[in-house]
């Protein structure tokens, strides 16, 4: 039996890169560079890359970019975390006899991550009376992508309207990560059914620092019964800090 060869494996993945990915040729040299993620790279986080470069080791590759910072974390895969949105250019250099020689260039878009903002796991429809009182905070979190991530919310308003007029709104502020403050748990105790819970001007600290405008949530209170059981001690996970607390 025999087994394949370095220069084997180099040229599967060059043809692999070339018939699925994007395909650039400069000076007679071919280069493929794949973004794991598709065609656009995300601000503020690492973006996984793997490139090839024809007839030459991917040990001899290197890449740098305009927009961010880019590592290398193994033999032809590098990691990409662009600074700000827009595009990216990344260059392709070679090293040979102590020089570094450019092969190629080819930018992709960059975007802000596609955020979700929800409240014990809802992003609208119905919520029971005793859930809101339970919550704590709303939720920002990362959707449509294969990562498990979360932007930390650090202001929001909400509206509570009872037949068509407003009877109750509250802005919550803090760099941290704001909670319902005691004020609004007491109002939550009052809740009826069919009221209208409206949480707006959510703003969140997005992964490249910046402040972030978010859309609102809209809800259905029903079940408000249930808030009769509020006089027994509750157990919730903090969803900012995911330490338990009691109230």
């Amino acid at each position: 039996m025999s087994y394949p060869n370095n220069a084997d494996k180099m040229k599967r993945t060059i043809y692999l890169l070339l018939f699925n990915l994007i395909a650039l040729s400069s000076y007679s040299q071919v280069v493929a560079i794949q973004n794991d993620r598709g065609n656009i790279l995300y601000v503020g986080i690492q973006n996984p890359l793997t490139v090839a470069v024809e007839n030459y080791p991917s040990a001899s590759i290197d890449l740098t970019t305009n927009n961010g910072k880019i590592s290398k974390i193994g033999v032809g895969h590098f990691s990409i975390t662009p600074a700000k949105v827009g595009l990216s250019s990344i260059y392709v250099y070679r090293y040979a006899s102590k020089e570094t020689i450019f092969i190629d260039s080819m930018f992709f878009r960059v975007k802000r991550l596609p955020v979700q903002v929800s409240f014990m796991g809802k992003t609208s429809g119905e919520i029971a009376a005793i859930s809101v009182y339970r919550g704590l905070t709303p939720s920002a979190y990362v959707y449509g992508l294969d990562m498990d991530a979360k932007l930390l919310i650090i202001k929001f308003t909400i509206v509570l309207k009872r037949g068509g007029q407003t009877i109750f709104t509250r802005t919550l502020e803090d760099r941290n990560g704001p909670r319902f403050d005691e004020t609004t748990k007491i109002f939550f105790k009052t809740l009826k059914d069919g009221d209208k819970l409206s949480f707006t001007d959510i703003v969140c600290k997005d992964t490249d620092g910046s402040d972030r405008n978010l859309e609102g949530i809209d809800l259905t209170i029903i079940d408000a019964e249930g808030l009769k059981s509020i006089g027994m001690p509750r157990t919730v996970i903090d969803p900012i800090t995911g330490v338990e607390k009691s109230y």
